[in-house]
């Protein structure tokens, strides 16, 4: 159980204005720099690892390990699916449909592969800013 300080709610003031799209620990401190909030590094990173095991947010970590990107898991399991990432505007889709079925079973029949979903992004782009760079 978490328990409600001033840091906690400024955190999830915060969530509220971020909607699908990931977040780093520096978009959190640029955003608390502009509401005069002074919190330290050290606790934004304790309340973000809390909610992660929580299960509130979804740690996504690149390839290099280096930059760590965090999202708001709200009503979603995020580890039964896979995340679709816009490249151009950074808005995070939940793929939650009958097609993860039919990825885990070729994958598992076709390749002896279990997937494990927790992190995982493919990277495109959404529906509208497809047609904003790409006129019909």
């Amino acid at each position: 159980m978490a328990y409600k300080t001033k840091s906690r709610e400024k955190l999830l003031e915060y969530f509220e204005t971020v909607d699908d799209k990931p977040f780093s620990v520096g978009d959190i401190q640029e955003y608390l720099k502009k509401q005069n909030v002074d919190i330290n590094v050290v606790t934004i990173y304790r309340n973000l690892d809390r909610m992660v095991q929580d299960g509130q947010l979804m740690q996504h970590k690149s390839s290099d390990s280096k930059a760590v990107m965090y999202s708001l898991t709200k009503e979603h399991d995020c580890h039964n699916h896979l995340h679709l990432k816009c490249k151009s505007c950074g808005r995070m889709i939940h793929l939650e449909c009958d097609l993860m079925d039919t990825i885990r079973e070729h994958l598992m029949e076709e390749h002896g592969f279990s997937l494990e979903c927790e992190g995982s992004i493919i990277m495109g782009l959404c529906a509208d800013c497809r047609t904003k760079l790409i006129p019909v």
